[in-house]
């Protein structure tokens, strides 16, 4: 799993 990835899905994951 590239790092993009992780921080892309911890800031959607914030963003809900």
């Amino acid at each position: 799993i590239h790092r993009h990835f992780v921080i892309f899905g911890l800031m959607e994951y914030l963003r809900r």
